[in-house]
């Protein structure tokens, strides 16, 4: 600034324009292939791991090692970064080294049948607890009806029948002889006893004893009652004898019964008598076998004709032994890591099923089926908070369970209140394992701000970095992944070639020449996109050209409405200048991003200026399309008219600025630089080239700041310019600091390289306006004035102009009289 005169020779301006120039070897710095110590991937070791994530894998051992409540790990970052195949590979490694998990079972609950209970068994006994029941059931089935089938049994039984048939015979004997004797007969059915009054050896009727005399039927009905009281007492002792042979009879068969459970039980005992659950359960299953004994005696029904065969025994009595294994670790069957896509609340916590049989829905613990909890417990969910928060209630139920430590299967009907009737409550499963949530920044910051439970349960951060320093232990470990992608997949191999522009691209990705993009996910989509172009080639390795065709053809694939839009331009549909001077106009520069495509897009801003006190206008504002961000540009921008003019006097000016032919809402602060050279154009009335398009934030003092989108924006403007022809005199402006970022396409720094394109930088808005307008910006004097012919000279004597005609409007108002204003 303020190194060269007004109307300047025009090699004095070419030498300004040469300083702030951008090297060629900054606008888009190589991987050299010459670096790797490799011809192919074929010949590099893959990588496992993580690159570059320090951060993210400290907080992860220490989220996985500490104990205690609410230390799960909330792995935060964007997605395709490749956080979720690494977050598996050293979850597994980690977990390898971990003891397996307790296996649980459910049991029959025989004090509550509706309370299953939960037994806790070491790794790998599960299923022989399981086989063992099962096999002690089948047996039980087989054995148990033979063994009272038995000889010994059948004899032992008889015995008692056959002794209390003979004791209530001889007693109804003797009673029957006594009634004879007596004049009466004793007669049986099953309603009871009753004694008929005889006539000879025949039984009299009713008719016959009324026609006998008075005291004769008392005599009969004297002797009747007597004999009665014998029946009586008969009947006394043939209960007494039956209650005695019942309790024989139970008695035989609780013995029998117990020898046969016992000798069904006692290996079992044996064998699980380190289990004091099992141990436990075992006894209570003795004890209600040998009670309900007969219900193995019982023989199934026939199944009827026209009925359907029913595979599982749907009543039978015999479930309630049954073991139900919910985790299985034999075999490896038990995952330590455990990744759930589908978090529903059944697939998280498992589910009750049911049978329907006739009608009728039935359910005990055998239908009880374990969730993900369940499989990971001891180890690791992973879940990703994405697919958690569209069930609610899943989240709820997730956060329950980490708070209170407790796994419970429920309906699902009864999580939410709608279910009152009968039906299984297990007893919940001590929860002892980690969740490891994926998020996004967004609903990482959401969660952390909006719902205090999230804080308390999610207490260690592990935060994936989208970039990494470019180092060349990074570009090794890159060519590492590439290895171990295309040998994973079966893929053609990369050359060295290859490898570094895919290393190149990943630059651009992240846009910084020190920074390595881990959007892991786009750039294997580039390798097998270019493995494809390779083998339509018929090459037998992926080079160089296979990547940037792979990439020219991705951006043409969704480059249709960018095409469009520069198809407008080029027919002045859209206005804009590449060429020429104008005052008071400017290029701009916006990134038009569509999600799967972002580009850059110049634009015409304008600035129209009079004399007055509304300050600067931002017409988009006005008409409601302009976002806060833009907004505050705006007011920036006058801020810095008054902090650099306006300190001594009013700020005297009705100013307008307008991105002509914009009919969406504008967004962002880097269009400042571009609208404080539009005003200050036309208030020094300089021109300004139409050949230049420029970039840039800036604070009140001046000072350009950077933008985002660079690469985008220098390349949209070059576009245009190249379809109506490169002069040698076009170009684009962006901030000094932004030029770390640039890695511009090979066809801008081959024009660039030939001198039809340039790419110039600016530290301060001074510095754009020389490169703009050719004319010195000036330096403030101690007096706070300006050199008459500079840029700021010029601004600052009409703005005074305008303070002092709007001063002299003011004067010649109070010279007015009352009658002269009527």
């Amino acid at each position: 600034m303020g190194i060269w005169a007004v109307d300047a020779p025009f090699n004095q301006i070419e030498e300004v324009l040469l300083l702030a120039r951008v090297p060629v070897s900054e606008l888009r710095p190589v991987c050299d292939p010459a670096s790797f110590n490799f011809e192919t991937t074929a010949d590099v070791e893959p990588y496992q791991g993580l690159i570059g994530q320090d951060r993210a894998v400290d907080a992860l051992k220490f989220g996985l090692s500490i104990e205690g409540n609410g230390f799960n790990i909330c792995v935060s970052g964007e997605p395709g970064t490749g956080r979720t195949t690494a977050i598996r590979e050293y979850l597994q490694s980690y977990a390898d080294r971990k003891p397996p998990p307790d296996e649980w079972c459910y049991v029959h609950n025989f004090a509550d049948q509706h309370r299953p209970r939960a037994l806790r068994l070491p790794p790998g006994r599960g299923r022989e607890f399981t086989a063992a029941m099962a096999a002690m059931i089948t047996e039980a089935k087989d054995r148990i009806p033979l063994t009272f089938q038995s000889d010994d049994f059948v004899a032992h039984r008889d015995e008692i029948v056959n002794s209390v048939q003979r004791e209530r015979n001889e007693v109804f004997s003797r009673l029957a002889s006594e009634a004879r004797k007596s004049g009466f007969q004793l007669q049986g059915n099953p309603s009871g006893f009753f004694l008929v009054p005889l006539k000879g050896d025949e039984p009299m009727d009713d008719a016959a004893f009324g026609d006998l005399p008075e005291d004769e039927r008392k005599a009969i009905m004297t002797r009747r009652e007597e004999l009665m009281e014998q029946l009586r007492e008969a009947l006394k002792v043939a209960a007494s004898v039956e209650a005695e042979a019942t309790a024989r009879l139970t008695e035989l068969q609780r013995s029998i019964a117990t020898t046969a459970v016992d000798s069904l039980l006692d290996p079992l005992f044996e064998r699980f008598e380190g289990l004091p659950d099992v141990v436990q359960f075992l006894a209570e299953v003795r004890k209600e076998m040998i009670e309900n004994i007969e219900q193995f005696q019982s023989q199934p029904q026939a199944q009827a004709p026209g009925v359907p065969q029913i595979g599982r025994e749907i009543m039978s009595p015999l479930r309630k032994y049954e073991v139900n294994l919910l985790v299985d670790c034999t075999d490896e069957r038990c995952a330590v890591v455990v990744f759930e896509s589908n978090p529903t609340p059944q697939r998280l916590f498992g589910r009750i099923e049911k049978e329907a049989l006739f009608g009728a829905v039935s359910t005990d613990h055998t239908m009880l089926r374990a969730g993900s909890l369940h499989q990971a417990n001891g180890g690791f969910l992973v879940v990703d908070f994405d697919d958690v928060l569209q069930y609610p209630l899943s989240w709820n139920e997730l956060k329950r369970t980490i708070r209170t430590g407790e796994l419970t299967i429920e309906e699902m009907g009864e999580k939410l209140g709608y279910i009152e009737t009968k039906t299984l409550r297990p007893e919940p499963i001590p929860w002892t394992g980690k969740i490891v949530a994926i998020s996004r920044d967004d609903i990482y910051r959401m969660l952390y701000t909006r719902d205090p439970d999230f804080r308390a349960l999610f207490k260690v951060k592990a935060d994936f970095d989208m970039h990494i320093d470019r180092t060349p232990e990074h570009e090794q470990a890159f060519a590492g992944l590439m290895a171990a992608v295309t040998k994973r997949e079966g893929l053609l191999p990369l050359d060295k070639g290859a490898v570094a522009r895919v290393i190149e691209e990943s630059m651009r990705l992240v846009g910084d020449h020190n920074k390595l993009s881990i959007r892991f996910g786009d750039l294997t989509d580039i390798i097998r996109e270019a493995v494809h172009w390779a083998r339509q080639a018929d090459a037998p390795v992926v080079k160089a050209d296979h990547v940037s065709h792979a990439i020219s053809e991705r951006d043409r694939r969704v480059s249709l409405v960018e095409e469009h839009i520069r198809e407008a331009i080029y027919k002045d549909i859209i206005v804009v200048d590449t060429a020429g001077e104008a005052i008071g106009q400017v290029n701009g520069l916006s990134v038009v991003d569509l999600g799967d495509t972002a580009f850059g897009q110049p634009a015409r801003i304008t600035a129209t200026i009079g004399m007055g006190r509304e300050g600067v206008v931002d017409l988009q504002r006005e008409a409601r399309l302009s976002g806060p961000i833009h907004s505050k540009a705006v007011l920036t921008l006058q801020g810095f008219l008054v902090d650099r003019y306006a300190v001594d006097t009013p700020l005297t000016l009705a100013a307008r600025l307008s991105f002509e032919q914009s009919y969406g809402m504008i967004e962002g602060d880097s269009a400042t630089v571009a609208e404080t050279c539009a005003l200050l154009s036309r208030l020094a009335e300089a021109p300004l080239k139409q050949s230049f398009a420029i970039t840039g934030s800036m604070d009140q003092r001046g000072e350009v700041q950077a933008i985002g989108g660079v690469n985008q924006k220098v390349e949209g403007f070059f576009d245009v310019c190249k379809s109506r022809g490169l002069t040698g005199e076009q170009g684009v402006i962006i901030p000094a600091s932004n030029v770390q970022h640039l890695m511009v396409r090979k066809d801008v720094l081959q024009a660039v390289e030939e001198g039809k394109f340039a790419v110039h930088s600016a530290r301060t808005i001074d510095e754009a306006l020389e490169l703009l307008t050719g004319v010195e910006a000036g330096s403030r004097r101690e007096d706070g004035s300006y050199p008459p012919d500079s840029l700021n000279g010029r601004v600052l004597a009409r703005l005074t102009d305008f303070a002092k005609r709007l001063r002299d409007e003011g004067k010649d108002e109070d010279k007015k009289g009352p009658e002269e204003e009527a």
